[in-house]
């Protein structure tokens, strides 16, 4: 289910792909649309272990902005343990195909987003970009060590992006209906 709305990305994951058949999509969809440019994703080893597939099907809507906006802790042990308003990294490909198919544009260019809704159980997180002087994604991860502080211009760059509650949001109520 795809639904436009100007103001908010509006991602449905209802689980039926996996997140490699995901990633794949995103691929084979720049893969068209740049015809001329190689076009390329870095694919993270065994998406699906680390990255299952929601239990239920779930909507979530997102602020629609080119980069992500929203800073992250610096609280090593609140990144490990990761944050349910946050973006997944399953929902974030899927706004990624949703914009691109929009816009014909890669978006985090400027950023990296932290898929702090969704960590994996060793603690790792992961991390996407559109790089638009490579032409290409770039999918990896990200381990944070406990009780450590993160540090160094990169956290500069890395933000991550938060689901809009419902409630305040008039026009998810509209996009339900």
């Amino acid at each position: 289910m795809e639904t436009k709305n100007k103001e908010y990305f509006v991602i449905h994951d209802d689980g039926k792909k996996s997140t490699t058949e995901i990633i794949l999509t995103l691929k084979d969809i720049l893969g068209k649309e740049c015809h001329d440019l190689s076009c390329t994703v870095c694919l993270i080893k065994e998406a699906d272990i680390p990255f299952p597939p929601p239990l239920i099907p779930t909507t979530r809507w997102f602020k629609k902005t080119k980069d992500a906006e929203d800073p992250i802790s610096l609280d090593t042990n609140k990144l490990i343990k990761g944050d349910p308003a946050m973006i997944t990294f399953r929902e974030r490909l899927l706004m990624e195909i949703q914009n691109f198919k929009e816009t014909k544009e890669r978006m985090d260019r400027e950023c990296w987003t932290l898929c702090l809704g969704s960590p994996r159980p060793d603690g790792a997180i992961a991390l996407f970009q559109g790089l638009e002087h490579q032409r290409s994604i770039f999918i990896n991860t990200i381990d944070f060590v406990p009780n450590k502080k993160v540090k160094g211009d990169a956290i500069l760059k890395l933000k991550t992006r938060k689901a809009i509650p419902m409630e305040a949001c008039p026009t998810c109520h509209r996009t339900m209906t």
